[in-house]
């Protein structure tokens, strides 16, 4: 692919990869600058800082999961 998460473009190759549109997708990432890439075509995003922050965001995007370990 020739692309790093750092160019735009890149969000929008693998959404056209898939056929999908960016409020369909969440894009989960530990830098935010990468989830600021994503949120800037739309896609939802959120940076990784902790399991219980991220089953939160979750959550709040409608998916729910069992508790496991």
């Amino acid at each position: 692919m020739g692309q790093t998460k750092r160019q735009v473009a890149t969000f929008e190759w693998v959404l056209a990869a898939l056929s999908s549109r960016p409020h369909d997708c969440i894009f989960i990432d530990d830098l935010p600058w990468n989830v600021e890439r994503a949120q800037t075509i739309g896609m939802r995003a959120t940076q990784f800082t902790s399991t219980a922050a991220l089953r939160e965001f979750l959550s709040q995007e409608g998916i729910e999961f069992s508790n496991t370990s």
